[in-house]
């Protein structure tokens, strides 16, 4: 199985540069742990919190899972027509608004701390 950052290094340039930024600033936090789910690095608590996607055009997406119940009082994240996720694209390493980023980590870990851990039925 891929690890995360085996994931990462399998890119080139600067996505590979915008992956690597942001995964070490999400694991800073020391409340999330990487696991690859889909074909993609996602960041646990007690739930998803968040996902690193690479784009197409090179760019990478950071994706909240219930990025729809955080406040974001910085006007970073879009919704992209979804209901729940939203997210913030990156192209470049000047564009990481640096403080936001850990404001809106600490916010989306916060929420994750305070959710119930769901308990998975046992049919049967």
């Amino acid at each position: 199985m891929e690890s995360s950052l085996d994931f990462i290094e399998g890119h080139s340039g600067l996505q590979r540069d915008l992956l690597a930024y942001l995964y070490t600033l999400i694991v800073q936090t020391e409340q999330l742990q990487p696991r690859m789910v889909y074909g993609l690095p996602f960041f646990y608590g007690n739930r998803w919190v968040c996902y690193l996607r690479p784009l197409s055009d090179g760019g990478v997406e950071l994706g909240f899972t219930h990025g729809s119940e955080l406040s974001d009082q910085c006007g970073l994240l879009e919704s992209k027509g979804r209901k729940q996720v939203m997210s913030v694209t990156f192209h470049a390493l000047t564009d990481l608004p640096e403080n936001a980023l850990v404001e809106t980590l600490e916010k989306a870990v916060r929420l994750d701390l305070n959710r119930p851990i769901s308990k998975r039925r046992n049919p049967g």
